[in-house]
């Protein structure tokens, strides 16, 4: 039986190998804070997470992800 976190990661996958922004930023609070330490930027708030994905994938169109089913065990990431 699947988890909601387990739910969360298909649809967030989905999302990605699809590269549909909108599903990428559905799962995320208005008031979001996003460190990316080794490219030294900060994104705050859904609008700015939106452009890094729109920049991410205009520059890298054959950008695919490989989840990690830990990072969803710590919490940090949380469904509405």
């Amino acid at each position: 039986m699947a988890s909601n976190n387990d739910n969360l990661l298909e649809h967030l996958t989905k999302a990605e190998i699809l590269h549909d922004i909108e599903k990428n930023c559905s799962h995320l609070y208005s008031c979001v804070v996003i460190k990316d330490v080794p490219f030294g930027t900060v994104m705050k708030e859904k609008g700015s997470v939106r452009q890094c994905f729109i920049g991410l994938y205009a520059s890298a169109s054959d950008f695919k992800v490989q989840p990690k089913s830990h990072i969803l065990k710590t919490g940090h990431l949380r469904s509405k």
